[in-house]
């Protein structure tokens, strides 16, 4: 995990969303969103497949039992 991210969504000022690149894609952010009960992960929908929307299913799920 960079210590960017561990930075801005623990230390930094407040952040509502983090990009980052990887397996989601350029467009891979996590998001901590004060309208949702947890922070979730999504991606651009134009880089979006079957195997990503899997990969954001399953973070979301862990996030969702993570912040429950």
């Amino acid at each position: 995990m960079p210590l960017s991210f561990v930075h801005a969504t623990t230390k930094g000022p407040a952040t509502t969303e983090y990009r980052f690149q990887g397996t989601l894609g350029f467009g891979g952010k996590f998001r901590d969103n004060a309208n949702r009960l947890a922070p979730y992960v999504d991606c651009y929908s134009e880089d979006r497949t079957p195997p990503r929307s899997a990969i954001i299913e399953a973070v979301n799920a862990e996030l969702s039992k993570l912040f429950a």
